[in-house]
């Protein structure tokens, strides 16, 4: 039996409605969070990620300080000099803990908001993307197929939430996958790319086998000791993000950013308070096809502009002609 699909192209797995419907989601409650980093140590642990200091005849401690002391550019090019550590993601940090202090004294407020991929429904990387390195799990995972990356940034420059990093050592990008091989059940990663962008071919592979771990919570989730992450039903869990953000009055993203996400938070502050990216609210694609449109009408205009112009040019230059003619005549 032929591992090709018949018709030789991507996998479907539903339209963009039964994939929002159908998928898992994550919800980041910022009322619960404690800032306690135990998401950022599980998401290391598990995809074995390295740390950002030197083991080698240095202090690690002592490194976190003096990080914590000199500040670095944070998130979304914020200047930030605060507890944040990291500063800010990289090829080897796929999560981390955005620290916020608001207030003073006794009306002194602590918010730590979660920096990570949101893995969009409908993912402008994934469309970005002219190797099909990136694919998009039915489950909900916005994956980077290192093996198929060259290395182009296209998905970075093409990312509204400032997310993918670059990897120099490797020439790949990389980010978080949301822990596509403890959630996946269905195969869909690829390889032996063939074809053109516009007619792709693969050779479907099991890139995560079946194990004991399949269809687990990602590694953040399972380790979050006061319930701020949730993981469930895409559904269920704007349900919930709803009711809470009602009840304190809270403030949603993701549920509406980029057409919707696949990480939704409810947050205490607004979300440019918070440092998190302004993002338009269409469907990669919706978006798309308006900015489409709108080139090619203004290119409509420029082209109905230039033979006005042109006309006009040309009915000057005949009644030049003619009243020269009829100078000459007299």
């Amino acid at each position: 039996m032929s591992l090709i699909p018949e018709k030789a192209t991507q996998d479907r797995f539903g339209t963009y409605e039964e994939v929002a419907r159908n998928s898992l989601a994550m919800l980041f409650d910022q009322d619960l969070c404690i800032g306690c980093r135990a998401c950022q140590v599980a998401c290391k642990r598990w995809n074995e990620r390295e740390p950002l200091y030197e083991q080698a005849g240095r202090d690690p401690v002592a490194e976190l300080g003096r990080e914590i002391a000199k500040g670095k550019e944070g998130y979304a090019g914020a200047e930030i000099v605060s507890f944040t550590n990291p500063q800010n993601l990289e090829a080897h940090t796929w999560l981390t803990m955005k620290f916020d202090e608001f207030g003073d004294g006794e009306t002194l407020q602590w918010l730590f908001t979660r920096v990570s991929c949101m893995h969009c429904v409908e993912a402008p990387c994934v469309y970005g993307c002219p190797t099909t390195a990136l694919w998009k799990y039915p489950e909900g995972p916005v994956v980077v197929r290192t093996d198929l990356c060259i290395g182009c940034r296209n998905c970075i420059e093409t990312c509204p939430f400032d997310v993918p990093r670059m990897n120099f050592e490797l020439g790949v990008v990389e980010k978080c996958t949301l822990c596509a091989d403890r959630i996946s059940n269905k195969p869909i990663a690829v390889g032996s790319f063939k074809g053109d962008t516009y007619n792709p071919q693969f050779e479907i592979k099991n890139i995560f086998p079946y194990s004991s771990h399949n269809l687990l919570e990602p590694a953040c989730v399972e380790t979050c000791p006061t319930d701020a992450l949730k993981w469930g039903p895409r559904n269920e869990i704007v349900r919930m993000a709803r009711e809470k953000a009602q009840r304190i009055g809270g403030f949603l993203y993701g549920l509406e950013e980029a057409g919707g996400t696949n990480v939704i938070y409810v947050l205490k502050r607004p979300p440019e308070e918070l440092g998190l990216p302004k993002v338009y609210k269409e469907r990669p694609s919706t978006r798309t096809e308006r900015l489409v449109s709108q080139f090619n009408a203004l290119g409509l205009a420029g082209v109905l502009m230039l033979g006005v112009v042109g006309a006009v040019r040309w009915l000057g230059e005949r009644k030049n002609r003619i009243l020269k003619n009829n100078g000459k005549g007299k």
